[in-house]
């Protein structure tokens, strides 16, 4: 038979000594190795595109031609740009043509008025021709592509005024004489 007493005492002995043996463990085992830190980092760009608009008021015009007295006439164009270009922008004035032309005319013929050939105050400007002036005393041949105001750094709302002039004789038939400007606004790009 089975001495149970013997058994039950191992038992007992080893339950005894089980929370000694993990403290020797604790105690007599090496400390834990030390973790290292590794970073990283991302840079973050957001990019703002310039934004820009442009309003042309009147967006129609008429110069009013009188050939008796040869009276010279003349009309206000003022465009307002807005941008937040931190260079700033350049204001074009482009057509398909450098004359007026007449939308009354005979098959045969198309009748113009032609741009003036160089700079003329209004005093002087010559009968049967046209011009434009920006910032300047002068009236000047349109060319078309011209810089006709330009600004630096974001603007809200910088107006500038465009002044078209002409002026007709006999010479020039009667009739309605047109051209269509385009404004275009171009951001300055950094240099």
């Amino acid at each position: 038979m089975v001495n149970i007493n013997k058994y039950h005492k191992r038992k007992i002995g080893y339950v005894t000594m089980l929370p000694i043996i993990l403290l020797m463990l604790l105690v007599l085992s090496p400390a834990p190795a030390s973790y290292s830190a590794s970073t990283g980092s991302a840079e973050l760009q957001a990019t703002v595109n310039p934004d820009m608009s442009i309003t042309v008021t009147p967006d129609n015009f008429t110069l009013d031609l009188n050939p008796i007295n040869e009276n010279f006439e003349s009309q206000d164009i003022t465009t307002s740009v807005t941008t937040n270009s931190p260079n700033g922008y350049n204001l074009y004035v482009y057509s398909d043509s450098t004359s007026l032309v007449n939308q009354q005319y005979n098959d045969a013929t198309i009748e113009t008025l032609p741009s003036t050939d160089t700079g003329y105050s209004e005093s002087d400007f010559p009968t049967d021709r046209w011009g434009y002036k920006a910032g300047t005393e002068n009236y000047f041949p349109f060319v078309s592509g011209a810089i006709v105001d330009t600004a630096s750094g974001p603007v809200d709302e910088a107006t500038s005024t465009v002044t078209f002039g002409a002026k007709a004789s006999y010479a020039s038939t009667a009739g309605n004489y047109n051209l269509v400007l385009n404004f275009k606004i171009v951001a300055i790009m950094s240099t």
